[in-house]
């Protein structure tokens, strides 16, 4: 299951149609926010579109009071959703679900919500600044994970765009299995996840 979100930029110039702030708000883009949660099957072939969220974003200057919004509050509100529903949905009929999200989604409550889904999930890290503690010395998740056995590689071709020349990108897997505590802000708590 790939849940992952967008932007959808639509032409608003006299701004008459009700959308909303798309990317830098000082660029005035406007358009709707998507979060799709789309189901392949263990071979990679598509099986559907099992949910999506749509909503548009109030412009506004960047937030600093992210840690006393609650979830319900946020963006991220939208990621819940998606997930609990997707695994609610697939679970009824007896599947185990993958949960696969891109960095966009490396939050302690969609961490938190994936977590008690009971599903599988692998989340790529936003932040350097994560850390595991309670070892010998303190070290970041990415160092944890380079230390880890290498699993498999292969080539990518990535053809040139735009401005950007083609190269070839040698993709490499990592695993290991690591326990880390996440703080959440709102509930003064910690929780610790596999």
């Amino acid at each position: 299951m790939v849940i992952d979100g967008t932007a959808l930029t639509l032409t608003d110039g006299r701004r008459t149609k009700d959308f909303g702030a798309i990317g830098a708000t000082n660029r005035g883009a406007r358009g709707l926010k998507v979060i799709n949660a789309y189901a392949l099957a263990a071979n990679g072939t598509p099986i559907g579109l099992l949910g999506q969220k749509w909503w548009k974003r109030r412009a506004h200057r960047k937030r600093t009071d992210c840690q006393r919004r609650t979830v319900d509050d946020k963006e991220t509100r939208y990621w819940l959703s998606a997930i609990r529903e997707s695994a609610n949905s697939l679970s009824e009929n007896s599947c185990r679900v993958w949960f696969q999200i891109d960095r966009e989604g490396d939050r302690y409550a969609t961490l938190r919500t994936l977590y008690e889904s009971g599903q599988w999930f692998t989340v790529r890290s936003t932040y350097g600044h994560r850390y595991l503690v309670g070892r010998r010395r303190t070290i970041r998740l990415r160092h944890a994970v380079a230390e880890s056995k290498v699993r498999g590689s292969f080539q990518l071709e990535i053809p040139s765009k735009f401005n950007r020349p083609g190269r070839h990108a040698k993709m490499v897997f990592e695993q290991r299995l690591l326990f880390w505590t996440c703080k959440n802000a709102q509930l003064v708590t910690d929780s610790s996840f596999p």
